[in-house]
């Protein structure tokens, strides 16, 4: 039987949360299962992890993922997380008006976090 650490132990392991971690452009696109919100994408780049967008479920993170991958080499910056709504039918809706310049990553440090 897992006692409580070593149960948390493995809730925290990346690789078992992950649905993806794709290269777009200079950045990062990381999808996973967070402990505190569920299903998460976030950007990475020089600086940090900005979280972009959270799902109701894997499904919906699969295809989010895929969409970040898609658009993030097109950015310079985004805005800030986007979160659940009451209404299921609408995925998310936009917390403010923040603006966060994203800086691009150089290539050995895109090798280094990819590993």
């Amino acid at each position: 039987m897992l006692d409580f650490f070593e149960l948390l132990g493995q809730s925290l392991n990346y690789d078992e949360r992950k649905i993806d971690r794709t290269i777009a452009g200079k950045y990062i696109i990381s999808t996973c299962y967070t402990i505190d919100f569920g299903y998460e994408t976030a950007i990475l780049d020089n600086n940090n992890a900005y979280p972009v967008e959270r799902y109701h479920n894997k499904e919906l993170a699969i295809a989010g993922h895929i969409k970040w991958v898609e658009i993030a080499p097109t950015l310079s910056t985004i805005n800030r997380l986007s979160v659940f709504t009451e209404d299921d039918d609408v995925e998310a809706e936009s917390l403010g008006s923040e603006t966060i310049t994203l800086e691009p990553m150089n290539d050995e440090k895109i090798k280094i976090l990819m590993r």
